[in-house]
């Protein structure tokens, strides 16, 4: 992607490679500049915060660090179980914030992994967790579902698939995001500018309609759960946490 001045002798491009950004400007007075950043979706070590507060003072209250990769930005946290998506692979765990400790991992049959029905900005979340204060849920797609959305409800405890469910239309890889509220999947259009929730399914049927629900992306949208306690919607963009607090 290039952003060109007055002339072709004042540019910037940005060149979007494996796990990084790379930024060079060209100027004929000031020279040439190349900068590289860092952008990885896949790790093995994970921050706990207290609260909101302690995430805007960078004030960390434990560090963990797991055996194998997560992948992604697709996890999500209930009663002190961590559920995250294994690197590479469709295995699925539930790691225990208590004990700090792996109790269970299993393969999600048919389920995409890395860039296989990710989101449309990537990240490698082909797998993304998500919970309506009720019950836990996989969004996800598959061979046999052409790419639209499955949700499958999991065992929280088991991680086996009570039950699945496909869209009749809905394509993941369309949607930037999307999270579980209530029983109906909402899906976001972009991640780089305001957008629309511009999906919505209620899950176990056949009803799929547009809500239109306006959505401010300041930077670059990454990772949007909705959270059954606040109401919210809380969301990942541009390295901020942010709340959304949509009518429904």
């Amino acid at each position: 992607v290039s952003i060109v001045a007055s002339d072709r002798n004042h540019s910037v491009r940005f060149g979007f490679e494996s796990e990084r950004l790379v930024l060079t400007a060209q100027n004929v007075d000031l020279g040439n500049a190349r900068e590289e950043v860092g952008a990885s979706y896949e790790g093995d070590d994970f921050d706990r915060y207290v609260d909101e507060s302690a995430i805007s003072a960078r004030s960390i209250a434990e560090s963990y660090s797991i055996d194998d990769d997560w992948a992604g930005t697709g996890q999500v946290v209930i009663n002190d179980q961590l559920y995250f998506q294994e690197q590479g692979s469709g295995v699925v765990v539930r790691y225990d914030l208590i004990l700090g400790d792996e109790v269970v991992r299993r393969t999600i049959p048919g389920a995409g992994f890395d860039h296989d029905y990710d989101y449309w900005w990537g990240g490698f979340t082909s797998m993304d967790f998500s919970s309506d204060g009720e019950s836990l849920f996989l969004i996800h797609s598959t061979a046999s579902a052409g790419g639209r959305f499955v949700v499958s409800e999991l065992d929280p405890l088991t991680l086996s698939v009570i039950d699945s469910w496909t869209a009749p239309s809905g394509i993941k890889a369309d949607h930037s995001n999307a999270f579980m509220a209530c029983g109906v999947l909402y899906a976001v259009d972009s991640f780089y500018a305001d957008t629309t929730i511009n999906y919505a399914w209620e899950v176990g049927s056949s009803l799929e309609w547009d809500p239109s629900i306006g959505w401010d992306v300041f930077s670059y949208l990454t990772a949007a759960n909705y959270n059954p306690v606040y109401g919210e919607v809380f969301a990942y963009d541009g390295g901020n946490l942010i709340t959304f607090s949509p009518s429904w």
